[in-house]
């Protein structure tokens, strides 16, 4: 599905692989120049193991986030030498963010468990694997129009994820924006939805776990003055009616596009509900508000 080109199209880069069953195979990740991520596709089949090795240094903070259709495949990631892991996600779910203890070659392993690892079939999947400075997780900075904003992910001790946006450009206040998040930041645009001349930073996250809600977050740099919050609605009865995460986030014109497959009780119905949001003056700031919402 190519509706999410302009999110990962200027940080990843992309590999696919293909594990037999009960055959153990391993891939050094790799970074494009002037990138501090990377996108893998790839299926395991079976009993197989596919290891990604990954050369980093201690204090670095790592993010992994793992996407696939079943929960039968999981991922681990394991410390240089015997230690023990520092994830295990058949217990902690498809996404880690942490700092890293020492320098050296560490090891993300995906499986398959259960029923899937059992009959041999085989389950594709998509890796994001993305590695900050020291202290830093998602780091990106976005320019238009003369103002630009830094948006960075810092992990602490006690496993909490904290989002940092940093504007630089503004007239009277480039003062910085934190919050504490749960899971992790998938993605950022910078975007002029109401054509002001003055823009708006938008960074989506997920939340940790197969299927993991995502937030939009949003700020506004005020005529180029300074930078205060967007007001993002939570989605409604209606429009939340059969939703299961998975979402997909790009700005297209003078719109902010959601997109997520629809479930029922039996599970996926193949059909995906998109959702439109345009940039409108409130009471008490900007907001987010639903412009159109449409099942295809």
């Amino acid at each position: 599905m190519a509706f999410d080109r302009n999110i990962v199209a200027a940080l990843w880069i992309a590999t696919s692989a293909v594990v037999p069953a009960d055959e153990t195979s391993a891939r050094r990740i790799e970074f494009a120049k002037g990138s501090n991520g990377v996108e893998l596709r790839g299926e395991v089949t079976g009993h197989g193991v596919l290891d990604y090795k990954l050369v980093a240094k201690g204090g670095q903070t790592v993010s992994v986030n793992l996407e696939a259709g079943t929960p039968s495949i999981n991922f681990n990631v394991l410390p240089p030498g015997d230690g023990a892991a520092l994830h295990v996600g058949s217990s902690e779910g498809n996404t880690f963010i942490g700092r890293l203890p020492v320098d050296g070659d560490y090891t993300i392993r995906t499986y398959l468990m259960g029923n899937a690892r059992d009959a041999g079939l085989t389950v594709p999947y998509m890796l994001k694997v993305s590695v900050g400075e020291e202290g830093t997780g998602f780091d990106r900075t976005l320019e238009l129009q003369g103002v630009s904003f830094r948006v960075v992910t810092t992990g602490d001790d006690a496993k909490k994820v904290h989002l940092r946006v940093t504007p630089e450009g503004l007239e009277v206040d480039n003062s910085v924006a934190e919050q504490e998040i749960a899971g992790t930041v998938t993605g950022a645009e910078v975007a002029d939805l109401n054509a002001d001349g003055s823009p708006e930073v938008y960074v989506y996250s997920r939340g940790p776990g197969l299927g993991g809600a995502s937030t939009i977050h949003a700020w506004s740099s005020n005529h180029k003055r300074s930078m205060s919050p967007v007001q993002v609605p939570e989605l409604g009865e209606a429009q939340g009616r059969g939703y299961r995460g998975g979402d997909e986030f790009s700005v297209v014109e003078n719109v902010l596009v959601r997109r997520f497959p629809v479930h029922a009780t039996g599970g996926p119905t193949g059909k995906t509900r998109q959702i439109q949001y345009r940039l409108e003056a409130g009471e008490a700031g900007w907001l987010l508000k639903v412009d159109r919402v449409t099942d295809f």
